[in-house]
């Protein structure tokens, strides 16, 4: 079973702190966007509420944002079904930079990859299990690679000074330095 205060750890050292502006996506804080904030507490304010979130992302505190994370993204993709610390980990940083389907999708891919077919998120988590850490690290890791390239391809302006940092951050995560 993964650790979340072990990838939360993690994920909190690389999101940083406040910035007014996220690559024209309005403030965040701890990798949490004020849209993404508004999102959820539209859609889910009992949840919100009961987690006592912070409506503005600039009063987020580690805290808050180990609690959004924690519900929104780790429990919601089964990520606790992970046998592996570290690849746990790298989908649940993937989760918050790509948004919550992509490392499903990407995990996926790395078990089609060894011949094992997987439907659900929590079948798919669970599934990691069976194959070699390696294996499941490098798919993961080519296929959200791709992804980042796409999207400084598709819109440079935006992203292209992004790609470097996010590529060291995924190898780092990964082990491939």
């Amino acid at each position: 079973m993964a650790d979340f205060e072990k990838a939360i750890t993690i994920l909190l050292r690389d999101e940083g702190g406040y910035a007014p502006d996220d690559n024209g996506r309005g403030a965040v804080n701890l990798g949490v966007t004020q849209a993404t904030l508004d999102a959820h507490w539209a859609k889910e304010p009992q949840t919100c509420k009961a987690l006592a979130l912070p409506k503005r992302v600039e009063e987020f505190k580690p805290g808050d944002a180990a609690r959004f994370y924690r519900a929104f993204f780790w429990d919601r993709l089964y990520l606790a079904s992970v046998n592996d610390d570290q690849v746990a980990g790298i989908l649940f940083a993937l989760a918050v930079n790509q948004g919550p389907s992509w490392p499903v999708l990407y995990a996926r891919e790395a078990l089609e990859a060894v011949g094992i077919k997987a439907g659900t998120a929590r079948q798919v988590m669970v599934a990691l299990n069976s194959i070699a850490q390696i294996d499941a690290i490098l798919g993961i890791y080519n296929w959200a690679i791709a992804r980042y390239h796409r999207l400084a391809e598709k819109d440079p302006a935006r992203y292209g000074d992004d790609v470097k940092g996010w590529e060291l951050r995924l190898r780092r995560l990964c082990g491939i330095e």
